[in-house]
């Protein structure tokens, strides 16, 4: 029974330090995509409908910089359908209380491929040109929510393989317990029964 549970115990130490590289590795993912996230910047004068992008708002969409007029039409179509009511809605609630806003989107870039972006901005009066003015940044976290999603899911992981260690010791502990519980009840009737004289003999043989 001691060689099965040093055996399980080589066993499970071997998986847990597997699962603990992983996890480093998965931090390691975050951390990187953390330092590496897209941030694009864009502006819009709702009475005119002029919008202008940074470089990297146009490469975030899936587009050449410049090669496409941006307009806020164009940034409504690349939403995902999911998100699309909501980002109109906080856009207009921004534009009457002239506050601050941020919402989580999901952009459909020209390829196809959804990203996930965190959209900050703020609603400004332009005193020269005498209309207002919208400023805002698109922060590209995908890489940073699949990251952090995966360093979930090896902590997760862990916690299960730890639950199940402790069940599986447990279990093991019972297994090698109950024949020495029996073993000591047996020499304990002996010794009630005046035969202890036997019973060292028998051991030693």
């Amino acid at each position: 029974a001691m060689d099965i549970l040093q055996q399980d115990l080589i066993e499970v130490f071997a998986t847990q330090t597997a699962q603990l590289r992983a996890l480093e590795q998965s931090q390691e993912r975050l951390n990187q995509a953390n330092e590496l996230a897209h941030l694009g910047s864009w502006e819009w004068v709702p009475e005119t409908g002029q919008v202008s992008w940074s470089k990297e708002t146009f490469e975030m969409f899936g587009y050449v910089p410049s090669s496409i007029e941006p307009s806020y039409e164009l940034y409504l179509k690349h939403l995902h359908p999911d998100c699309r009511d909501q980002a109109i809605e906080s856009m207009e609630k921004a534009l009457t209380s002239k506050n601050d806003f941020e919402s989580q989107v999901t952009i459909i870039r020209t390829d196809s491929i959804e990203r996930f972006c965190r959209l900050r901005g703020r609603t400004l009066y332009d005193d020269e040109a005498n209309k207002q003015l919208v400023r805002a940044t698109f922060l590209d976290v995908t890489d940073l929510m699949t990251a952090k999603q995966e360093a979930e899911q090896a902590t997760a992981t862990l916690q299960q393989t730890n639950e199940a260690l402790r069940e599986h010791l447990t279990a093991l502990s019972h297994d090698v317990r109950t024949p020495l519980t029996s073993l000591k009840l047996g020499l304990g009737r002996l010794v009630d029964e005046g035969s202890v004289s036997e019973v060292g003999p028998a051991l030693r043989a």
